[in-house]
């Protein structure tokens, strides 16, 4: 039986975090099965390697730590793909029961020691090391309750990152864009980072896997 952590020991990088600057964690929800794509999309190559590890990369480069991959379809394949990468995997035998219960498992892996997580979907190929470490340094590691969200056109997009005391509640910002209700609950120590269009690009349909081939 697959074990729910493929490594034993918590993997994190050192002397990347900037003095003053919150520990925050990355999650990498790459679990799902993407059928949409007709396939699942995440192992679609792009310049020679699989989407999802554009994602993880720009996790691993930035000052977050540590960092957790959660894996469900086709585990083995992301496992594989990883296996030189400095990230902790977490395996999801529930994954078909849908993306909360990735998020959950991945919240809990984060250790205490960390101030805050982002939640980031495996499907953001263009996201960079350098828009997550902008994320971390407005993310206030003084204040109790705290949301730091991706923005595009002023509408909340992800990823989004939550402080230690939300982790209860923590969710996504939804593809039709309509806001969770506890996004809105939390917006009065909500910010913002803004993003363009190509840089929050996820990867949802067959056009969108044409568009990165490009």
């Amino acid at each position: 039986q697959r074990q729910m952590c493929i490594r034993d020991r918590l993997i994190r990088s050192s002397g990347k975090n900037k003095p003053g600057d919150a520990n925050v964690a990355v999650v990498v929800l790459a679990a799902g099965a993407s059928r949409r794509a007709g396939r699942n999309k995440l192992l679609y190559e792009v310049d020679g390697e699989p989407l999802f590890l554009k994602a993880v990369r720009a996790a691993v480069r930035s000052q977050a730590s540590p960092v957790f991959v959660i894996t469900g379809d086709h585990a083995s394949d992301f496992e594989e793909a990883l296996e030189n990468i400095d990230v902790n995997i977490v395996y999801n035998p529930a994954y078909r029961s849908g993306i909360k219960t990735s998020i959950n498992l991945g919240l809990k892996s984060v250790p205490n020691f960390c101030d805050g997580v982002i939640l980031l979907p495996a499907d953001m190929p263009n996201i960079t090391p350098e828009f997550i470490n902008k994320m971390i340094k407005s993310f206030d590691k003084k204040a109790e309750k705290q949301v730091v969200t991706a923005s595009l056109d002023g509408v909340k997009s992800n990823p989004v990152l939550w402080s230690k005391s939300l982790y209860e509640v923590a969710d996504l910002v939804p593809e039709n864009a309509e806001l969770r209700p506890v996004l809105i609950e939390h917006s009065d120590y909500a910010k913002s980072v803004k993003g363009d269009k190509n840089l929050l690009l996820d990867v949802n349909y067959p056009n969108d896997l044409e568009q990165l081939a490009n």
